[in-house]
Order: structure tokens, then C-alpha cells, then sequence
């Protein structure tokens, strides 16, 4: 069980993720370290937080589906291959094992935020 601080933690990361992510994305990486940080295994910390991903997909989905800026033609164009990434990424990250999972995603967040701060620029919003 984990401490009333920790979830306090966890929570109130989710909710500033969650902001962060809808607005520039890659808010996912900091709930991803807040519960291994938290002790949560990688693997299910990984698996807990694609929960969200999917709960804020979808309600960003009907958000620019009912405002109307929704570009579906684009959307349907890539949702076959955005499908096929999802599931084989899925069944490659299911069986990774935890103590590979660790330098894996210290990777993947070192060069996140090197790009990050290198080449800002490339991750505004373009018309």
C-alpha cells in the first residue's frame, strides 16, 4: 500500500501531466518516473499509465470531434498504421524484463529532454 504523500504525489502529478500533455505532450515521461520513483515495478508503471493515455486520447478525440476541428481524413488516414505501432510496441514492452526496462526509459527521458532543449523550436505548433 502505498503512503497518503505518495498518492498525493501520484495524483497530483497526473492532473499536472495530464495538462501538460494535452498542451505539449510528453507529460507521460513524468508520470512514467513519478511511479517507478514511487516503486511501482517499470513494466507495470508503463502499463498503468497507457490507462490514461487512452482515457486522454479519447476524450481529446471527441473534444475536437464535437468542436469540429477534427480532421478525419487525416485521423483515418493514419489510424491503421498508428494501430499496428501500438500493438507490436505493446507486445515487445510486455516482455521486456523490469530490470532492462530501467535503462530503457533513462534513455528514452535523457534524449527527450536534450531534444527538448536543443531544438525547442521543433516541437511548436505548425498550421
Amino acid at each position: 500500500m502505498l503512503a497518503p504523500t505518495t498518492w498525493a504525489l501520484v495524483v497530483g502529478s497526473g492532473l499536472l501531466c495530464g495538462v501538460i500533455n494535452a498542451l505539449a505532450g510528453g507529460g507521460s515521461f513524468l508520470v512514467l518516473a513519478v511511479l517507478i520513483t514511487g516503486g511501482l515495478d517499470p513494466g507495470l508503471a508503463n502499463g498503468t499509465i497507457r490507462v490514461g493515455i487512452l482515457a486522454q486520447n479519447i476524450s481529446g478525440t471527441l473534444g475536437f470531434a464535437l468542436e469540429k476541428k477534427l480532421r478525419w481524413k487525416a485521423a483515418l488516414t493514419f489510424f491503421p498504421a498508428i494501430t499496428v505501432g501500438a500493438v507490436f510496441g505493446s507486445l515487445v514492452a510486455t516482455r521486456i524484463a523490469s530490470t532492462h526496462l530501467r535503462p530503457i526509459f533513462g534513455g528514452a527521458f535523457l534524449v527527450w529532454s536534450v531534444l527538448l532543449v536543443l531544438f525547442p523550436s521543433g516541437f511548436k505548433e505548425r498550421d
